[in-house]
C-alpha cells in the first residue's frame, strides 16, 4: 500500500509541478539555456526488464489550446523518461530526478519553437510534423 501511496504523491507532485513549470518557462522570453539533446531512452515494447517502467503516469498539460496528455515513466534504476503521448518521439529524461527530466523536455520544446523550421525548405518530413505538433500545443 505505501508503494501506491508514493506513486499517487509523485504524481500529485508532477501534476502540480508541470503546471507552474510550463507556465513559467514557455512564457520566458530569454532562451540563453537552449539544450543540444541526446534521447536519453530507447522506446521498447512493456515487459520484463531493465528497460521496462516500474511506475508510469499520466498527466494532462493545461494550456489554452487543450489538454495535452504527458507520460512520465520511472525505472529500475531510478531513471526517469517524459515525453507527449501524442507524439512520444519528443522525449526528455533523466538518470535520477523528475524534475530534471520534465526541464529537459521544457528545454526541447522552447529549442524546436524558437528554431524557424517552418520557414526553411531544407527540413525533413518528420521535423516538419514534429514542429507543426508542438505549434498546435503551444498555440504559436
Amino acid at each position: 500500500m505505501e508503494k501506491a501511496e508514493n506513486v499517487l504523491s509523485e504524481e500529485n507532485t508532477a501534476s502540480r509541478f508541470l503546471y507552474h513549470w510550463w507556465r513559467n518557462r514557455l512564457t520566458d522570453d530569454n532562451n540563453e539555456r537552449l539544450l543540444t539533446h541526446k534521447l536519453p531512452f530507447a522506446k521498447k515494447n512493456k515487459g520484463q526488464g531493465i528497460s521496462s517502467p516500474v511506475h508510469e503516469f499520466q498527466i494532462d498539460l493545461p494550456l489554452p489550446s487543450g489538454h495535452w496528455p504527458i507520460i512520465f515513466e520511472e525505472f529500475p534504476d531510478g531513471s526517469w523518461a517524459v515525453y507527449f503521448k501524442d507524439f512520444p518521439d519528443i522525449i526528455a529524461g533523466s538518470s535520477d530526478d523528475l524534475e530534471e527530466a520534465l526541464e529537459c523536455l521544457t528545454e526541447i520544446v522552447i529549442d524546436e519553437l524558437s528554431d524557424d523550421k517552418n520557414i526553411s525548405d531544407n527540413i525533413s518530413p518528420y521535423q516538419k510534423r514534429r514542429y507543426q505538433f508542438l505549434k498546435k500545443v503551444f498555440g504559436v
